[in-house]
């Protein structure tokens, strides 16, 4: 019986050379052609949040910083994205803004390069955009914003994402330079003056009050606006005007002075005792 030459074993070394590169030449073409329909995704250079921490006991929404207060926050998302065929191939660049577990989603927007604020300039690259949300004053930690891109043909990019950190660091007022009489005369003087400085790391608008403390608990308020015996208002200097009308009896009497803030945090205590003379 005789065989196909199909069936034959290579007898031709130059025959089996011309079919090995015919069958590699296929094997190439087909990988060649898998790499070829590979896409190129946009990629994501950097990206940033602005501001990206906020301290939430400077925030006064009212005379005082109550724990149940709503906060509400502006802030502006930038990100530089990157595309091999060119910036005009990005076809959307978006941001989702979460909690640590991601669900519930706090709010998603889009971000453009298009010169319109917060965005700087139209065609750098930089795409930008705000992103608006509120949380309760009691609110720590970090919230994230995560940043991603995709190009005409679907391709999506790396994603970012950056933290947004919440952060209440309150600090307390300070009285200092208390200014008072060590010894009144009523016979002589119908009032007399007190004056004490209040400052807060936190400024001075955060200062809510300054008082005098008696010795039967009267709590009486200085001011700081320019009336009552107050020089200057805003200052820092804080004032009252004290009547000896009519005549206290005489003897030493101890006060108390005392500053709070918005978030209700008293300062140090001063304490000063004036004599009434007889």
């Amino acid at each position: 019986m005789r065989r196909h030459p199909l069936f034959f074993p290579f007898r031709s070394p130059l025959l089996f050379l011309i079919c090995s590169s015919l069958f590699s030449f296929s094997c190439e073409e087909k990988q060649s052609h898998i790499v070829d329909v590979i896409g190129y995704p946009p990629q994501i250079i950097y990206a940033i949040l602005s501001p990206s921490k906020v301290n939430s006991d400077t925030i006064n929404i009212g005379p005082e910083r109550k724990p149940d207060d709503l906060l509400s926050f502006k802030v502006a998302v930038s990100a530089k994205i990157s595309h091999p065929r060119g910036q005009h191939y990005i076809q959307e660049t978006s941001f989702t803004f979460f909690r640590t577990k991601r669900e519930p989603e706090i709010t998603h927007g889009y971000l453009q390069d298009n010169g319109i604020p917060p965005d700087s300039a139209t065609g750098d690259s930089v795409f930008s955009g705000f992103l608006g949300f509120s949380v309760v004053r009691t609110e720590i930690g970090s919230l994230y914003a995560e940043v991603v891109a995709t190009d005409a043909e679907g391709y999506r990019s790396n994603s970012i994402r950056i933290p947004f950190t919440l952060l209440r660091l309150n600090h307390p007022p300070v009285l200092s330079n208390l200014v008072a009489p060590d010894t009144v005369h009523p016979s002589t003087e119908s009032f007399f003056v007190v004056t004490v400085v209040a400052t807060d790391p936190d400024g001075l608008a955060d200062i809510l009050s300054v008082t005098r403390t008696t010795p039967s608990n009267l709590v009486l308020s200085l001011n700081d606006n320019g009336q009552n015996g107050d020089e200057i208002a805003g200052d820092g200097i804080f004032t009252e005007t004290v009547s000896l009308s009519p005549a206290p009896p005489s003897g030493p009497y101890q006060f108390i002075f005392k500053a709070v803030d918005r978030s209700n945090t008293p300062s140090q205590i001063i304490t000063k005792t004036i004599v009434v003379a007889p």
